[in-house]
């Protein structure tokens, strides 16, 4: 198989691809459920946003920003939306805890999720679902 690459240089190109990752994984209506939490997409949105936090930021977007804006709590819509999707995932009942945190982490790619973070996404997710 051959491998081709594409690179993206310019911030507004990075920041074009992190917005349209956002639209289709976050969408409230998505056309495929699998897209919120593939990992290979949960990957790419990372390092995506990885290499928006490493270029040189126009005003107003410094690497700060970027962390206050990549937590991620119960009040967030995107919060609300992975959380949906996991409660009404066919498999989630069926997955042990550990496997629910790697959905989770998936589905809630690229914010920041620690141990606490994963903890209250299953335990909200197990409640909705049972």
């Amino acid at each position: 198989m051959t491998t081709k690459a594409i690179t993206l240089s310019d911030i507004d190109d990075l920041l074009a691809l992190h917005k349209g990752l956002m639209e289709s994984r976050y969408c409230t209506t998505p056309y495929d459920s699998y897209v919120s939490g593939s990992p290979r997409l949960a990957d790419i949105h990372r390092n995506v946003v990885a290499a928006i936090r490493s270029a040189n930021l126009p005003a107003g977007l410094s690497p700060d920003s970027w962390d206050k804006w990549l937590a991620i709590d119960e009040d967030r819509r995107e919060w609300r939306v992975a959380l949906d999707r996991a409660a009404n995932s066919s498999r989630w009942q069926k997955l042990d805890y550990s496997e629910k945190c790697e959905v989770a982490t998936n589905l809630l790619s690229p914010f920041t999720v620690d141990e606490e973070v994963l903890g209250k996404f299953v335990e909200a997710a197990d409640r909705m679902g049972a």
